[in-house]
């Protein structure tokens, strides 16, 4: 976002809830710089700033709550930003703790906690309840019954 042609950071400075926008109609990209607490920065290719709302922060001068102007984008983002949260709390849960030497088995192991925690939200849609501890516990089984001759 660098080279955007949008307000810079110490632009920003100007008061809570000042924002910024432009759209590239090259390539469908919308640039978005928000001012909230921190400066917060957006690309997005299908959401944009306006119509805007408003946000309901605390003001420590004034001591009570304001309204601040807040983009469409960041509240769109806010209000569907719990799947990958869910995800990312699901894999803590049960993270496979096994530590290589190689800078690459970290990210493989990461994976591979994505795609069981994945797996078991679909299995859990399209059959029945499963924790993902016995979803992982019944992949682990049936691997090692698949590749272990009898």
């Amino acid at each position: 976002m660098n080279k955007c042609p949008i307000k810079t950071d110490k632009e920003m400075k100007e008061f809570r809830g000042a924002f910024d926008y432009t759209y590239n109609e090259i390539n469908g990209i919308f640039d978005l710089v928000w001012k909230d607490n921190q400066i917060v920065k957006m690309l997005s290719n299908h959401l944009d700033a306006l119509p805007l709302g408003r946000g309901q922060r605390w003001s420590r001068t004034e001591k009570k709550h304001v309204l601040i102007p807040k983009p469409d984008a960041i509240a769109n983002y806010n209000k569907n930003m719990g799947g990958v949260d869910k995800l990312d709390w699901n894999i803590q849960k049960y993270r496979t703790k096994i530590r290589g030497k190689k800078w690459y088995f970290p990210i493989f192991i990461n994976a591979v906690d994505r795609v069981l925690v994945n797996a078991d939200t679909i299995y859990c849609i399209a059959n029945k309840e499963l924790s993902l501890l016995n979803f992982r516990r019944e992949f682990v089984r049936l691997s090692f019954e698949f590749t272990l001759p009898v």
